[in-house]
């Protein structure tokens, strides 16, 4: 029984020394070509984890960069500037427009001056998107919009008002600025679209100019005796010369050219 366990561990000693023997002869630039090819494989996984992320990361700039041209039409005098800014004076104004870049179709102040004097230029949420305030010698105070058209949008898209749209082949010249026949409704004519208040009063006035719509409306004077602001008349707007608003609240049936009297600047 004690030859037994004798041969038994004797087996034992030899082999675990075979084994041990092949492990201490294996050959060490075996062992070497081990380690390298490791190292190898994690730093070209490293440089091509490296290299994709470069790659996606170009590819995503170039579609952010893509997407921008589309979303803004390819334009290169886009200058969005202010989300809403005030200009109150002609001194500030001047200044204002001298050190921003604005679009090659924005219109000028000094293409207005015959509708009245400068009172306030506000942008709204771009220089694409502004309205002025001019005061005439009477004291009409006139306020011009200028927005940028939305692609299909014409004069009459979006109106949610619910009035009746009247399309007359001529309108009356006299009864443009005042008619009770057409209280609450909107009337288009020469290109030109009219909207009226419930008393039959022209409120707004509006056109479209190459990228724009140009809206014109009366302003609004304090009434001490009531408290209140009430809208002035279009019917109360005497300028010393004839001016894109006359030209408008007459119907235009010279079909007079709107863009040259603003400067000829607004181009599609």
């Amino acid at each position: 029984m004690k030859k037994s366990i004798l041969m038994c561990i004797i087996i034992f000693i030899l082999l675990s020394s075979v084994v041990s023997c092949d492990v201490k002869e294996m050959p060490e630039n075996d062992r070497q070509t081990t380690r390298e090819d490791v190292e190898e494989n994690l730093e070209t996984d490293g440089q091509t984890k490296g290299e994709d992320v470069k790659d996606n990361l170009e590819t995503d700039e170039q579609t952010m960069g893509e997407n921008n041209d589309a979303s803004t039409g390819g334009d290169i005098d886009i200058s969005v500037d202010p989300a809403f800014s005030v200009l109150t004076d002609i001194d500030e104004y001047r200044e204002y427009v001298s050190k921003h870049e604005m679009p090659k179709d924005f219109i000028p102040y000094d293409k207005l001056s015959s509708i009245g004097e400068f009172s306030s230029l506000t942008f709204r949420a771009s220089h694409f998107d502004y309205h002025y305030e001019l005061i005439d010698k009477n004291g009409f105070i006139v306020v011009m919009f200028v927005s940028l058209l939305e692609p299909g949008e014409d004069l009459i898209s979006g109106d949610v008002s619910g009035r009746e749209v009247l399309r007359p082949d001529k309108l009356e010249t006299e009864k443009i600025v005042f008619n009770t026949e057409l209280a609450e409704k909107i009337v288009l004519c020469n290109d030109i679209k009219y909207i009226y208040d419930r008393d039959g009063r022209l409120r707004y006035v509006s056109f479209i100019a190459g990228r724009y719509k140009i809206t014109f409306e009366a302003g609004y004077v304090y009434n001490e005796k009531e408290g209140k602001y009430d809208r002035m008349s279009f019917a109360d707007y005497k300028p010393a010369v004839e001016n894109a608003l006359t030209v408008l609240l007459s119907g235009n049936e010279d079909n007079v050219s709107l863009e040259a009297m603003l400067g000829g600047t607004i181009t599609d």
